[in-house]
């Protein structure tokens, strides 16, 4: 009975990994898809065997309530409307995957859903592939195709058009993968393949993120020359495309935003919000140029400490953050490829949130956190 439910609840996984990767939004009777399979997933596991409960584990999720429970509470006091403060907490159910993930441990091997995320990933490639040469080639159905769902986005630039997908920095954890578990000429081939694939996204967090995952990969081998080599292409590139289209006046526009986005939020806060914040949910009007009232802004950090400043924003970090820190000890200490992986992935996504906004969404904000602290529990305090 249990390896059937361990089947079920196996193919249940990596079957909400694949719907992650794409943030498939579609409803089943009012609730969203995504959120029915962690429902389902932890339910099942419930059901099914106690015995992956681990202490570290309730621990760590009684602080995270504990943290968001203050947050929520002084927001409130603060004015906000609940709706909007309901809207960050929502990410936080991503952690319903931790009693199934604990579960199918005892039967699966991790690196198996890393695996399984990888795919996804490089399926998603080949989709923003297909929707670039639609865009170029026949632009008219692109059109169309922004008005027909939410996972992608197309612009159109002089050189070449710009597929925007919400959750295309996945790719780099992804490339982080390839570095480290493929060989030979694939793991050349799939370097490349990912490089490229950042580069034309013209998502400047993402290309960055690269570029500094590969320098420290070829660091970290000693490999100084090809250091030397990359830092002079890349320097010469930048030189050679000042003055040209290259950077657009579409892409500066929007890191001219940014930085007012920054300017006027730091000059909105009175010095109390310095040390609490304006709490979960608080509108930021006339943000930018476009005078916009939004909730939510492009720079993460800034936006965190907009939240909680800075006392508050350490309850938040509690989720985003500590978890990763814990990881990556014990990944140099022990020595541990995969974990150093997962804690790879968790800090590519924190600095493409740099400058955008995904680290506020669960599945890619909190993914990696998840597994993380999945991993630890299994592995390292199995019997606490």
């Amino acid at each position: 009975m249990e390896i059937r439910i361990s089947y079920i609840l196996d193919k249940l996984l990596i079957l909400f990994i694949f719907l992650n990767v794409f943030a498939f939004d579609f409803s089943i009777f009012g609730f969203p898809i995504r959120y029915f399979f962690l429902v389902l997933l932890s339910f099942m596991t419930f059901v099914a065997d106690k015995r992956f409960i681990n202490k570290r584990i309730i621990i760590f999720v009684f602080s995270l309530l504990g943290a968001y429970s203050v947050l929520f509470i002084y927001s409130v006091l603060k004015g906000n409307q609940t709706e909007d403060i309901l809207f960050f907490f929502k990410p936080l159910l991503i952690f319903l995957l931790l009693p199934s993930l604990l579960y199918l441990f005892r039967n699966y091997s991790p690196l198996r859903y890393l695996k399984s995320f990888v795919i996804s990933v490089f399926l998603l490639i080949l989709l923003f592939s297909i929707v670039l040469a639609i865009a170029y080639f026949i632009p008219e159905l692109a059109f169309t195709l922004n008005n027909s769902q939410e996972l992608i986005t197309v612009l159109f630039y002089p050189l070449l058009p710009r597929v925007i997908i919400k959750t295309f920095v996945f790719l780099v954890p992804a490339f982080i993968y390839v570095c480290y578990y493929c060989d030979g000429r694939r793991k050349y081939i799939l370097m490349f393949f990912c490089f490229v694939a950042a580069v034309i996204s013209q998502t400047y967090a993402i290309v960055f993120a690269v570029i500094l995952f590969v320098l420290f990969h070829l660091i970290l081998h000693k490999k100084y020359i090809s250091v030397f080599f990359i830092l002079s292409f890349l320097i010469g590139s930048y030189l050679f495309s000042m003055g040209s289209d290259v950077f657009n006046n579409s892409k500066q526009k929007s890191v001219d935003i940014k930085r007012q986005q920054v300017d006027n939020i730091l000059k909105d806060m009175d010095v109390s919000e310095l040390f609490l914040g304006k709490g979960i949910g608080a509108y930021m009007v006339n943000m930018d140029e476009r005078r916009v009232s939004e909730i939510v802004i492009e720079v993460a950090p800034v936006m965190l400490f907009r939240i909680g400043g800075i006392l508050l924003s350490v309850n938040i970090l509690l989720a985003y953050f500590f978890p990763l820190l814990i990881g990556g000890y014990l990944a140099i200490v022990k020595h541990d490829r995969l974990l150093t992986v997962l804690v790879l992935s968790q800090l590519s996504v924190l600095i493409c949130s740099l400058s955008n906004p995904y680290i506020w969404s669960g599945g890619m904000g909190l993914f990696f956190i998840t597994i993380i602290v999945a991993y630890i529990g299994y592995t390292f305090y199995n019997h606490a």
